[in-house]
């Protein structure tokens, strides 16, 4: 698998220990505004996400890459298995993580989207900070997309 540095750049909620490191050095680094902004210039933003699969919850990243033929490929963290999510994607509900999920991702860190694509219902959660930039990058597929509170 190519280093997710290659697919494109973390979102202001996706952090690694290296990038946690550098913002106490007081190097610059991203912001939900400079997000939207890259996502409106075409550039490639890698979002952390915990994908609910048929055998449970696995970690992984969604790459948002909204000029290619597959704009939203989900990536595990180990392993095989890429899954694009082919739009159109309608965002049914962005929620608090509830009873049973909580154990597989930072609850009060994530939010859980559920949605509609490939007609079939997905559920992914993605760091509370990155919520409006993944409903941005859905609701560009859909104009379905509905309003819930994050």
């Amino acid at each position: 698998m190519k280093s997710l540095v290659k697919l494109g750049r973390r979102a202001a909620g996706t952090r690694t220990v290296p990038d946690t490191l550098r913002a106490w050095a007081g190097a610059p680094r991203s912001t939900p505004d400079k997000d939207l902004q890259a996502l409106t210039e075409g550039e490639a933003l890698i979002v952390a996400a915990v994908l609910q699969l048929p055998d449970g919850w696995s970690f992984g990243a969604l790459r948002i890459a909204m000029r290619e033929d597959q704009p939203f490929v989900w990536i595990p963290r180990r392993g095989k298995g890429a899954r694009p999510i082919p739009p159109p994607i309608d965002v049914r509900e962005v929620r608090v993580a509830r009873g049973e999920e909580q154990r597989h991702m930072k609850a009060l860190h994530f939010r859980v989207l559920v949605f509609d694509a490939a007609k079939r219902s997905w559920k992914m959660a993605v760091p509370t900070i990155d919520v409006p930039l993944v409903r941005d990058a859905f609701g560009r597929t859909s104009p379905m997309s509905t309003q819930d509170n994050y």
